[in-house]
């Protein structure tokens, strides 16, 4: 009997053939939720999502699940605890959308310098103000504080560079020898960043222990007027505490992610007033271009032919 695949997000009709001719039964149903999971899990050995959520009563149900797989790098939407305890690994596709959010994260630098979504906005209320959008630090020359070292963070140092910024960086793993070799600026701590970075950007992988990582004591610490670019998890940064540096600091934003998403792809966002006070905001789409989307198909069925072939799991981040 052909081991069955639940394909519960998007998926090029290319892929879904793959996994055919592998020999899975397939099922392809991208419009799913969370909350349907449960009631339709059970005969599936593999799962593969992308934003849908993988939860308890999902992996309670799941009499024949083995696989789980994150299209993706980040996996705090699957209780990867919970699937160990069941059995069931838990695989990502790490680095493969990473040129996409970085593209992303540039494209919020350049908006919150030269405020273009505000500029664009006055356009379109027939306001010609040339003189007052004029006014621009200009990012050659400036320093860009990065939180991370991972995958993202590393093309975004290549990037930034390319612009003629300077790059500074904390991480934990973050060596002064390391980061010699990456060509930036050594911090050991956060607060470093926040004291001499003119833009921040936030490329950490969330974990619940970093819950607000970036909150009032790190937003008090940077310069007025600086800019801040959050294309990683909403949950890092606190919301309320980023309002208030708005107000006080006059903050530049740029955000792709937010501590309340809305759980389907097409929905209503409640905080319309953090939306008045940013300067740019996608929602959340940094990993989302042709590019990256067959990069990480590519790499999720490669996880699947490991599993089917060799009964190995790459990229395994439940172990």
């Amino acid at each position: 009997m052909s081991l069955r695949c639940l394909v519960a997000d998007k998926m090029d009709a290319a892929g879904l053939q793959s996994l055919t001719d592998m020999g899975l039964d397939v099922t392809f149903n991208p419009k799913l939720d969370a909350a349907d999971l449960p009631a339709i899990i059970a005969p599936y050995t593999i799962l593969i999502v992308r934003s849908t959520k993988v939860q308890a009563p999902t992996l309670e149900a799941a009499e024949n699940l083995k696989l789980v797989i994150r299209a993706g790098s980040g996996v705090n939407t699957i209780d990867c605890k919970l699937a160990k305890e069941k059995g069931v690994r838990v695989c990502n596709t790490p680095g493969m959308n990473a040129a996409a959010v970085v593209e992303l994260a540039i494209g919020h630098l350049i908006c919150c310098d030269r405020r273009i979504p505000l500029a664009h906005r006055k356009l379109i209320g027939g306001e010609w103000l040339k003189g007052d959008f004029q006014a621009a630090h200009g990012l050659r020359g400036r320093t860009l504080g990065v939180l991370g070292k991972g995958n993202i963070a590393t093309l975004l140092f290549a990037a930034a560079k390319g612009l003629g910024m300077h790059v500074a960086c904390w991480s934990r793993s973050l060596t002064p020898e390391m980061a010699e070799e990456m060509g930036v600026e050594y911090c050991d701590c956060p607060m470093k960043v926040a004291e001499i970075s003119d833009a921040v950007s936030i490329n950490l992988a969330y974990s619940p222990a970093l819950k607000h990582f970036v909150g009032a004591e790190f937003l008090g610490k940077m310069k007025k007027g600086a800019i801040l670019v959050n294309t990683s998890r909403g949950d890092l940064v606190d919301t309320a505490a980023l309002k208030d540096a708005i107000r006080e600091k006059c903050l530049r934003v740029g955000l792709d992610v937010y501590e309340a998403e809305p759980a389907k792809a097409k929905d209503v966002f409640a905080d319309t007033e953090l939306m008045e006070m940013v300067m740019s905001a996608t929602p959340h789409v940094g990993a989302s271009t042709d590019e990256a989307s067959e990069a990480v198909a590519a790499e999720a069925l490669l996880v699947v032919a490991d599993f089917v072939q060799k009964g190995e799991f790459r990229n395994c981040v439940n172990m």
